[in-house]
């Protein structure tokens, strides 16, 4: 069965694109927007202005209307690169040709990532979130996808399952474009039921799981470029201790085995394997080191999960901590950012002398990175991967996603079981070491760690007969339903129910009340703004937090390079009464 498999069939393009936000029409906006009118305005050229009257002065009505298409290319593109939401970026080519035209091609525009929920088995529909506008969308979900296994692209830019089909094939959970994959010979089904796999820059994919009983077995499948046959690598690791958390990952040729090896977290074992014959090439085991703070105040974590991802062709171990001395059990938001911290680690080669002969060998092993050498880069930690973007990529959008930082999720919170526990994403900054609490998450991300799917939306924009012969192809290959994307309108979980009042600081010297609302309207619904000083406003509005969470999701927002400083008002005894101060 394998030697029938065609590599021109391959596994999705590596940079795959959303072209379902494009159907073949320039009615395609409506999809994305709520919907005001049945098509969004369709450019055509102004007619002439009529004279002005005869011997009087031009009125209002002879002015020329605005020649929206003669915008220059410079500028068009100059607008297009700083559009880092991908809905609104399919907006601004929809008005007209020339403006869609515009495009640089290819264009390097980087989005901000999109969360992918699980399929909805109740309502059939997927929701789709982007943080960093705070904006959702609910599609029809092509096929049904959940715990099987995922692949995804080491850049963010992709990811497929296998759905329950006979034949291996992966589906793209947005679009439902397919392709088929080589069959799993003696495989039982294992490995598409229940691998977590990774897609690399070259091509090679990457497929494992592992299952524990007395020993740790390890199992992996890798496809290298041009093959049609699964490579297959066993191995068994014997542990002396409770094993919390374990990974895989490809680099350089070897495979890679991390494990937490024992209750505390205090011990973790590296391991890489041979992919021709999975024997062990290098094994040791590290003491996990204590955190030291910038006072000097040593700290133990817990070690929350790890993910392991590249990064300038280095492999990062990045950690999500949690203070052993503390209790996330009812913490609000901003006693839970405080009790956070996230370490990063390189794999290098390191010389160490023998202390018998004093011979020198090198090593593999993990050595800590500062912050500060990450601060042009942004790490977003998730799963089935997690991955590593530039922050030059988000030009014009410094504000909203911010360099030297990672982004990440933790649950955790008194009455909830652990699958039950509501999804927090927090802000990390690798340079000032703390935790920023960004939002809480809709009910579909609660508790599993298989809900927190990041994804690098590709938007295209293509002439028309282009999509349509693309997508009447992929009709043919893969007859499989396609879905649309559409704007979510206020579910009935996230209703504002909160009326907040927040004194805001260090306010960009040019913000007036306006802009003010403009900027706190993302975060939620704005009921009035009064700028009391040059710097400081005072907000009233509404919110789907609750105050202490609302305040820690305000606090340290970015407005024009100005880290903001928001509080709500105290209450003062003063006397007998009680008064707001």
């Amino acid at each position: 069965m394998a030697g029938n498999f065609t590599r021109a069939l391959s596994p999705p393009h590596p940079r795959r694109s959303w072209s379902i936000l494009l159907p073949p029409s320039l009615d395609f906006a409506a999809t994305l927007l709520p919907p005001v009118s049945s098509a969004p305005p369709r450019y055509t050229e102004p007619a002439p202005p009529p004279p002005p009257p005869t011997g009087g002065a031009a009125t209002t009505r002879s002015l020329a209307a605005p020649r929206w298409a003669d915008l220059t290319s410079d500028l068009l593109r100059d607008i297009s690169s700083r559009l880092h939401d991908a809905a609104d970026f399919a907006r601004f080519h929809a008005v007209c040709e020339p403006w869609r035209n515009s495009l640089p091609s290819p264009t390097t525009t980087t989005f901000f990532p999109c969360l992918v929920a699980p399929h909805d088995d109740f309502s059939g529909l997927k929701l789709i979130r982007c943080p960093f506008s705070n904006a959702s969308y609910r599609a029809p979900a092509p096929v049904r996808f959940g715990k099987r296994g995922w692949v995804a692209r080491t850049d963010g830019t992709a990811a497929w399952f296998f759905p329950d089909l006979p034949e291996p094939r992966l589906v793209d959970p947005l679009t439902g474009s397919a392709a088929p994959m080589p069959f799993f010979l003696d495989n039982g089904g294992a490995m598409e039921n229940y691998s977590r796999g990774s897609m690399y820059d070259d091509g090679t994919t990457f497929l494992h799981y592992f299952t524990l009983g007395r020993t740790l077995v390890f199992k992996a499948a890798i496809l290298f470029p041009g093959d049609t046959v699964w490579r297959f690598v066993e191995g068994t690791v014997n542990y002396w201790n409770p094993i919390k958390h374990y990974l895989a990952a490809y680099h350089e040729g070897k495979i890679l085995l991390y494990m937490e090896i024992d209750t505390y977290h205090t011990y973790h074992s590296l391991a890489l394997l041979d992919t021709d014959t999975g024997a062990s090439v290098v094994e040791r085991v590290e003491r996990n080191e204590a955190w030291s703070m910038p006072d000097g105040e040593v700290i133990t974590y817990w070690h929350e999960s790890t993910h392991v991802l590249e990064s300038r062709g280095e492999l990062l171990r990045v950690s999500v901590l949690a203070r052993r001395d503390g209790n996330l059990k009812g913490q609000g938001a901003a006693g839970h950012a405080r009790a956070l911290a996230v370490s990063v680690h390189a794999l290098e080669g390191v010389e160490e002398a023998d202390t018998a002969d004093g011979s020198v060998t090198q090593v593999m092993k993990w050595t800590s990175r500062d912050g500060r050498s990450l601060a042009d880069r942004v790490l977003f930690l998730g799963f089935p991967t997690s991955f590593s973007v530039e922050a030059a990529r988000f030009h014009g959008a410094e504000d909203d996603v911010i360099g030297g930082c990672a982004y990440f999720f933790h649950s955790w919170s008194v009455g909830h079981g652990p699958a039950k526990s509501p999804c927090r994403l927090f802000r990390y900054s690798l340079v000032d070491r703390k935790a920023k609490y960004m939002e809480h998450l809709p009910p579909e991300w609660s508790g599993l760690k298989e809900r927190c799917v990041w994804l690098l939306p590709q938007p295209e924009i293509a002439p028309l007969e282009v999509i349509r012969e693309r997508l009447e192809a992929a009709d043919v290959d893969f007859p499989i339903k396609r879905s649309t994307i559409h704007t979510e309108g206020r579910p009935q979980h996230s209703e504002p129910s909160f009326r907040v009042l927040v004194v805001v600081r260090n306010l960009p010297p040019s913000a007036d009340s306006s802009r003010v609302s403009r900027f706190f309207d993302k975060h939620g619904k704005v009921v009035a703004v009064e700028v009391t000083a040059p710097g400081t406003a005072r907000v009233t509005m509404l919110t789907r937090n609750e105050p202490d969470d609302a305040e820690a999701a305000l606090d340290g927002l970015v407005m024009d390079g100005f880290a903001l400083v928001v509080k709500r008002p105290r209450r003062k005894q003063r006397g007998r009464g009680n008064t707001i101060g």
